[in-house]
C-alpha cells in the first residue's frame, strides 16, 4: 500500500533505539525525510544512518526534552534541518523507577520530573512545531502514551503522566482541525525494549521467576497480565500503526488513543 507520504518532514523523538527508532526507519521507508532525536549523540547517530539507509534524510538533533531549553533548541535544529516538520511524532517517555513503587511510596519530586518527561516534553514540541504546521496546512501529531494509562495498576508516575497525555491528544484535535491537521495518540501495551528488559528483570526478582528472558516474557502474559496474543510486542508493532496514522489515508481520523497492546484489555476478552 502507497502511505502517500514520499516528501513528508517528520520529528521522531526518542529516535535513538527501540520504538522510536523503528517508527523513524519506517517513516524513511516511505519516503519522509526525519529529524531523529536522541540525547546520547552516538546512538542517535547509528538510528539516523539507518534512516538514511532506508532511503530518508535525517537530520541528527540532540536535547533533553524534559526542559524548555531542550526543547527549544530540539525544534530549532529540526525545523532548520529539514526546512519545516508536518509530522509529529511524539515518542519520548519512560518510567522513573523501574523498581515500581505503588503510588504513595513517590516523592513529589518523581512526580514533577515524571510529567516533565511524559508530559510537558510532548506538550513543549506540539506547541512548537504548530507554526509550520499551521504554514504548511496539513500536518499530524501522534502522541505515544501507554496502556499503563488506563488499567495497569503499576508503574504509578508514569501512568498518570501517560493519562494526562491522552486528555491533552483529545483537546489538541478539536484545535488543529482547521489547519487540516490530526492529532491521535497510541496506547502500546508491553513492547520489548530495553527499559521493559529492565523491568521484566525486576518482576523476575520479585516473583522468583528464571533468569530465561522467553521464560520471563511467558510468566508476564501469564501472570500478571494475560492477553488475547500470546507474545511480547515488537516495535515494528506500534511503528505501522504510527506510519498509517502519519499518512493522508488516515485524515478522517483525530482525538482517538488507539490501544496496540495484543489484546490485554480486560473489555476486549470478553
Amino acid at each position: 500500500m502507497d502511505l502517500q507520504l514520499q516528501g513528508k518532514r517528520a520529528f521522531v523523538s526518542g529516535a535513538s533505539g527501540g520504538i522510536g527508532g523503528s517508527i523513524a526507519e519506517l517513516l524513511a521507508q516511505e519516503g519522509c525525510s526525519v529529524a531523529v532525536h536522541g540525547r546520547d549523540r552516538a546512538r542517535t547517530e547509528e538510528a539516523a544512518a539507518c534512516v538514511e539507509k532506508a532511503g530518508g534524510k535525517a537530520v541528527v538533533v540532540i536535547g533533553d526534552l524534559a526542559t524548555d531549553e531542550g526543547c527549544d533548541s530540539v525544534a530549532e535544529a529540526s525545523l532548520k534541518g529539514l526546512g519545516g516538520i508536518d509530522i509529529v511524532v511524539n515518542n519520548t517517555g519512560t518510567a522513573l523507577r523501574k523498581d515500581n513503587p505503588g503510588w504513595s511510596e513517590l516523592p513529589t519530586q518523581t512526580w514533577i520530573d515524571s510529567f516533565q518527561v511524559n508530559f510537558m516534553s510532548s506538550l513543549r514540541m506540539s506547541k512548537l512545531f504548530l507554526p509550520s504546521i499551521k504554514e504548511s496546512g496539513w500536518g499530524r501529531f501522534i502522541n505515544i502514551s501507554s496502556v499503563a494509562s488506563t488499567n495497569v495498576p503499576s508503574l504509578a508516575e508514569y501512568g498518570v503522566a501517560k493519562a494526562a497525555l491522552n486528555k491533552l491528544t483529545a483537546d489538541m484535535a478539536k484545535d488543529v482541525g482547521k489547519y487540516n491537521a490530526t492529532a491521535n495518540g497510541i496506547m502500546p501495551g508491553i513492547v520489548m525494549t530495553p527499559a521493559i528488559e529492565q523491568y521484566l528483570a525486576v518482576l523476575a526478582e520479585k516473583n522468583g521467576w528464571p533468569e530465561d528472558q522467553a521464560e520471563r516474557e511467558r510468566r508476564y502474559l501469564s501472570d500478571l497480565m494475560p492477553q488475547a496474543i500470546t507474545r511480547v510486542g515488537q516495535p515494528i508493532d506500534i511503528a505501522s500503526m504510527v506510519a498509517f496514522i502519519a499518512s493522508p489515508l488516515s485524515g478522517y481520523m483525530t482525538g482517538v488513543s488507539f490501544r496496540i497492546d495484543g489484546g490485554s484489555n480486560r473489555n476486549s476478552q470478553g
